[in-house]
This record gives structure tokens, C-alpha cells and sequence, in this order.
């Protein structure tokens, strides 16, 4: 029978041979640094192609923003250049433009281009933490499969690219995860693997507060214990972006334009299960799940990676938290799921159970 052995497992049969264990670390650091630039590579392809592709009623406004930020509008007024004025692009805070702009202001290149380029590496994060939370559970090859496919998922290379957060928020949350998960193992740096899964966490968030049910996932399957400190820790990375939107309900309300008001309250009504009803709903979540988003294929393989008996149990349990949760908040937002980038969210546990369906062939592969 086929052992999966972890760097870990390797290490500690090593007898102690420091140089050994060196060239393994480096050797695990450069296969993974190869499979992220691949990911970043195929993504940053054509930044200064024009903002055409996809769902373009996303993009033009959050880079219309992004302009007014570089020209200084200022954070807490993020603005478009749309009648009546003035107008506000008050759906999130704008924590990807000002990355945007601050990555223009470091290379000196259009904002397109950095705005292409930010949600490619926010991706290149994603896989990343993909990557980490996969290795912990099953080991290295399975994780390099699994960060290789989240590269390569068709939803993944159209929005990993794209002028609007979405990247930003799975590239937050998921490395957040994998921040948290590396404090639960202890050692030295728990602290401060801990803080910076609450700054990713809460940043992905923000970015796109329909990522709010993240910290949920980690509270219930990540944490070994839920005690008030673990509820303290996830509860507080959704403040950040309540806080934005109290103010921006008051900014709607003394400053903005009627278009601001308007814009919320289509949304607003947006929200629900009625969609559900409706054949046309149906249609969209068939075409965007089993075809555009993760191929047929990938997604029957991935279900049945997620099924690998390697990893049932706390193995796979955070994966499929992820998938129950997402789904709910879906549910919730079926009014909006003709907007394909809202299936960008399932990416991250799809990706893992094509990494764990790899392994799972792997392992039937007779021994030499």
C-alpha cells in the first residue's frame, strides 16, 4: 500500500542530517515558487488589453473609481464620473483601487495594467493559501496539484485578471485561512501568524463583504477549540467593513447623489430566495457551475477528491464548510447569480479536491 509521507514525515526520519533536510526545504520552496509563477505568469498575459472581456458593468466602475482615487478623490469618497453628480461607488470599501493606484505609483505603469496585474497576484495569493491549507492536511504533491488547478480554472484565469475585487477577496480570505491554520500549529510565530490571518482575513472581506461567512468557516472547522477568544478573533474581522458601510449609508444620505441611493436599493432588493423560483435562475447556476466556471469534469473530479478517504473527516471538513456556507449566502444572492464572478468563491474548494483526486491517482499507481 502507497504511504503519502509530508516534508514533515521526511524530516524527521532524516537522522538529524541538517544538510538534508536544507536541500528538501529548498527543494519544496522552488516547486512551489514555479507552480504560483506559472499561475502568475498565465494570468498577467495582456495586461493592457482593454477592459472589453467578461462582465464589464463591474469592472468600468471600480476602475472608474480607482481613477478618481489616483486623481484624490480620497478613500472615504470614492467617486464615478456618472450624472447626477455627485456620484459614490459605495458597494465596498475601495481597498482594491488603492492598491491599484499604489501599484501604479511604485512601477509607473496605466492603471489597467495595474489593475490586471493586482488581481493576478491577489490570485497568485489564493493559490497560495490553497496550497498551504491542502499540504497540512494530505501533503506536498496533492498541494502542488491543487494550487496548479486553482491556476488553471476557466473562472479563475478570467477573474484572476480582472479589473474589480473578486480576486482580492478569495486571494484575502483563503490565505487568511492558511495564516490561521499555520498559528494553530504553534511554534513562535503563532502570534503573529495569527495577526496576519485576521489582516487577510478582514481585507478579503472588505474587499467584497459577501466573503463575510470566511471567518464562520475558520471559528467552526479551523480552531481546535471554540472558546469566547476564537469567536473574538473571527467576529472582528467582518468590523471593518460594517464601519464602512454605516458610513457610507450617511455619506449616501447628506452627500450623495440620488444614483448612489438608487444603486444601494437595487441591491438591496436583489436579496433573498425568490430568484430561486425562477427557471431563468436555474439556467444560469447549470451554465456557470457545470460548464464556464469548472468544466464538467473538474467539478465531478474535485467531488470526488473531497471523498478521498486519505482525508475525510477533519481533513476535508474545512472544504466542505466552505462549500455549505458559500452556498447558503449563493442562495441568498440568487438574484445576482447571472453575474458569473459570483461563482469565483467555490474556486478555492474545488481546486483542493482536484488536488486530492491527483493524489488519489497517484495512489493507485502500482509500486515499482
Amino acid at each position: 500500500m502507497r504511504v503519502m509521507t509530508t516534508s514533515t514525515d521526511v524530516g524527521a526520519g532524516a537522522g538529524g542530517d541538517g544538510s538534508l533536510e536544507g536541500s528538501k526545504g529548498l527543494g519544496v520552496a522552488a516547486r512551489l515558487a514555479a507552480v504560483l509563477a506559472a499561475g502568475l505568469l498565465l494570468r498577467a498575459m495582456h495586461p493592457g488589453q482593454p477592459i472589453v472581456e467578461n462582465y464589464v458593468g463591474r469592472q468600468i466602475p471600480t476602475a472608474m473609481a480607482a481613477r478618481n482615487l489616483d486623481r484624490g478623490s480620497g478613500f472615504l469618497r470614492p467617486r464615478l464620473d456618472t450624472e447626477p453628480a455627485p456620484n459614490y461607488f459605495l458597494v465596498e470599501p475601495p481597498i482594491y483601487q488603492a492598491l491599484v493606484v499604489g501599484l501604479r505609483r511604485v512601477n509607473g505603469l496605466p492603471l489597467d495594467v495595474c489593475g490586471r496585474l493586482t488581481s493576478a497576484l491577489a490570485a497568485t495569493l489564493a493559490a497560495w493559501g490553497v496550497y498551504a491549507l491542502v499540504k497540512r492536511r494530505a501533503g506536498e504533491p496533492a498541494a502542488l496539484a491543487a494550487a496548479a488547478a486553482f491556476s488553471m480554472l476557466p473562472i479563475t484565469i478570467r477573474y484572476g485578471r480582472a479589473f474589480q475585487p473578486d480576486a482580492l477577496m478569495v486571494g484575502g480570505c483563503v490565505a487568511g485561512l492558511a495564516c490561521w491554520d499555520a498559528a494553530v500549529r504553534g511554534g513562535g510565530r503563532s502570534r503573529r501568524w495569527l495577526a496576519a490571518g485576521w489582516l487577510l482575513t478582514a481585507a478579503g472581506g472588505a474587499a467584497k463583504a459577501t466573503a463575510a461567512y470566511i471567518p464562520l468557516v475558520a471559528f467552526l472547522v479551523l480552531f481546535p477549540r471554540r472558546t469566547w477568544k476564537s469567536a473574538v478573533l473571527c467576529g472582528t474581522t467582518i468590523l471593518p467593513v460594517l464601519a464602512w458601510y454605516a458610513w457610507a449609508a450617511g455619506l449616501a444620505a447628506s452627500d450623495g447623489s440620488r444614483a448612489s441611493e438608487a444603486n444601494r436599493d437595487i441591491w438591496m432588493s436583489l436579496l433573498g430566495l425568490g430568484a430561486l423560483a425562477s427557471a431563468e435562475t436555474w439556467g444560469h447556476i447549470g451554465r456557470f457551475l457545470f460548464l464556464r466556471a469548472f468544466t464538467p469534469l473538474g467539478l465531478i473530479a474535485a467531488a470526488w477528491g473531497l471523498r478521498s478517504p486519505a482525508v475525510r473527516g477533519a481533513g476535508a471538513s474545512i472544504w466542505w464548510a466552505w462549500i455549505g456556507l458559500a452556498t447558503l449566502v449563493m442562495a441568498l444572492l440568487a438574484g445576482k447569480l447571472h453575474h458569473e464572478y459570483y461563482w469565483l468563491c467555490l474556486a478555492p474548494p474545488v481546486a483542493a479536491g482536484l488536488g486530492l483526486a491527483w493524489a488519489r491517482i497517484d495512489a493507485l499507481r502500482p509500486l515499482a
